[in-house]
């Protein structure tokens, strides 16, 4: 048993290796920091180069970036035109409108009625998800809210 115990280093020379290990790397770390921020100014230096080598090419890409989410915010709400003034969902099979639905009600209207009506729905307050699912279309006391959003795919 003495053998093994022996064998083992102890907590405290754990401990002097560790705070000489962390030590010799900070030390290095310390050596490598002016390493590296030499290496950032060449590649600040080698990008500002780029760029301007290449600016013309860069502000293309900028320009036709901009135009293009324009345009698909103006094809966005020409979409949900379109679906206002025709309530159709699909245009083509690149763009359609995409409706979904949700229920406004004040919850105590609904556990009411689900007392009387569904009282499965009710926990402590109403499911409401089984409730917008199954029931709430037809109860007066609940306002429809449908909020459109467009479409675009494979383009």
């Amino acid at each position: 048993m003495q053998d093994a115990a022996l064998a083992k280093p102890d907590i405290a020379t754990l401990k002097a290796a560790y705070i000489e290990w962390k030590a010799v790397a900070e030390k290095w770390r310390e050596t490598i920091k002016p390493l590296d921020d030499e290496l950032q100014i060449v590649i600040e230096a080698t990008e500002r180069g780029h760029r301007e080598r290449f600016l013309d090419s860069y502000q293309a890409f900028e320009s036709a970036e901009k135009s293009a989410i324009r345009a698909e915010s103006d094809l966005r709400a020409a979409i949900l035109a379109h679906y206002e003034t025709t309530h159709e969902k699909t245009i083509d099979a690149n763009l359609s409108v995409q409706v979904r639905t949700s229920f406004e009600y004040v919850i105590a209207d609904a556990v009411a009625w689900a007392e009387t009506n569904a009282p499965v729905l009710i926990k402590r307050s109403v499911d409401a998800k089984a409730f917008e699912k199954n029931f709430a279309e037809s109860c007066d006391f609940v306002a429809k809210i449908e909020k459109p959003s467009a479409v675009i795919k494979g383009l």
